[in-house]
């Protein structure tokens, strides 16, 4: 079984324009190894032939920049309207007259592929594999989440404690 949880702080929403504001400024200020990563791993995908290496000129890589900043805002808007989706769900945990949070949850049996839509749109916050070194985690962080390692903003004064 393969589950993904985050959290926000209770009766929150994602916060759409700090995390879009970050996806600019990632997407503008990526390096020639940003935007390899990302086709690498199939989020831009260029219009050019295997093995040319002429994108690197200044112009293609403005031109990748601005593909980057296109698909990373769906991916992101993806990732917001998840949040409602059937295969969502979310749980309160609040001491009693203490602010709280809400822990989104979706996941499932997996057979090669994520087990439901929202797992897949998750991957922009979860996946630091296939993005740029801390990419996910700003994106994430902006967003407002909150993270038991550690991190997302200290808006919640929250105690994650482990399973024993």
């Amino acid at each position: 079984m393969i589950a993904r949880v985050f959290y926000l702080p209770a009766d929150t929403e994602l916060d759409s324009a700090a995390a879009t504001a970050v996806i600019e400024e990632l997407c503008a200020n990526a390096s020639v190894d940003d935007l390899r990563i990302l086709i690498e791993n199939g989020w831009i995908e260029p219009a050019l032939p295997h093995g040319e290496d002429a994108w690197t000129e200044a112009a293609r890589v403005e031109e990748l920049r601005a593909a980057a900043q296109h698909h990373m805002l769906i991916l992101f808007e993806r990732f917001r309207r998840s949040l409602t989706g059937r295969d969502v769900q979310r749980h309160r945990f609040a001491p009693p007259d203490q602010p709280g949070l809400d822990a989104y949850t979706t996941g499932g049996l997996s057979w090669g592929e994520g087990p439901t839509d929202a797992f897949d749109a998750w991957d922009l916050v979860f996946d630091v594999d296939r993005f740029p070194e801390s990419w996910a985690d700003r994106i994430g962080a902006a967003a407002g989440l909150l993270h038991p390692w550690g991190g997302g903003p200290p808006a919640v004064a929250a105690e994650f404690r482990a399973w024993a």
